[in-house]
């Protein structure tokens, strides 16, 4: 009967390892953790499209600067060639000033290009700075759910150690065959193939059982099972 009891308890010590282990994987932190983990990460990338934005502006800046230099070193070339003097023929002089308004135009489409890029580009500092600020902030949030995590995880792991190294000590005084004959009716009762009779009640199924079930109960009967459902019964 000993053994039984032990079985029992086994069973019960199974059963919680097995709600922490569920407990452990529904913990609110957890998916709370996952889910700020994957808008952290979103974040992180966002602000990476933004600083490569930022950086092919700066690039763009920088062409259109040399080129507003190189207009007016051509501007500056065909000015004096026009007003220093020298001699050239009526075609040529239309040449040049046709040059000289062209450039211009482009001077001052360039300008106009230039102004866009640098307010596109103050446009994407505040936008990287604001993008900065939410990731940082996410990250402080994901460090501390982390950190809280680990305290709830840590008090499930303690718990289970403890609950393991109890079923360890009952495994060692019950017999292979009898756990062998536990794990295969484990499932088809839902993790309770041994229960206490309670009163006159099968815990099980909630049938009564008979006087002489009792009575080898309490004679230290091996192996009784209830006569409904099949379960081995164990007096409370």
């Amino acid at each position: 009967m000993e053994e039984l009891q032990n079985l029992y308890k086994l069973q019960e010590i199974e059963l919680q390892l097995e709600k922490l282990q569920q407990t452990q994987k529904s913990l609110p932190v957890i998916a709370e953790f996952k889910k700020l983990q994957a808008e952290t990460v979103r974040a992180k990338e966002k602000l990476l499209r933004a600083k490569s934005d930022f950086a092919e502006l700066c690039k763009q800046q920088k062409r259109l600067e040399h080129s507003l230099q190189r207009n007016e070193e051509e501007q500056k070339a065909v000015h004096n060639e026009l007003y220093k003097g020298m001699n050239h023929s009526p075609k040529e002089l239309e040449q040049l000033t046709k040059k000289a308004e062209i450039l211009k135009d482009e001077q001052r489409e360039q300008e106009e290009k230039l102004l866009d890029i640098m307010e596109k580009r103050d446009e994407q500092e505040k936008n990287i700075n604001t993008i900065t600020k939410r990731y940082q902030e996410m990250r402080g949030s994901l460090l501390q759910l982390q950190k809280s995590g680990k305290a709830e995880l840590q008090e499930i792991r303690s718990q289970k150690e403890k609950l393991l190294a109890e079923r360890q000590l009952l495994l060692q005084q019950i017999s292979p065959a009898l756990i062998d004959e536990y794990r295969k009716r484990r499932k088809q009762f839902h993790g309770r193939p041994v229960v206490e009779v309670a009163g006159n009640v099968c815990s099980g199924c909630r049938v009564s059982v008979s006087s002489l079930i009792k009575s080898s109960l309490r004679q230290g009967g091996k192996n009784i099972r209830c006569e409904n459902c099949g379960r081995l019964l164990i007096m409370r």
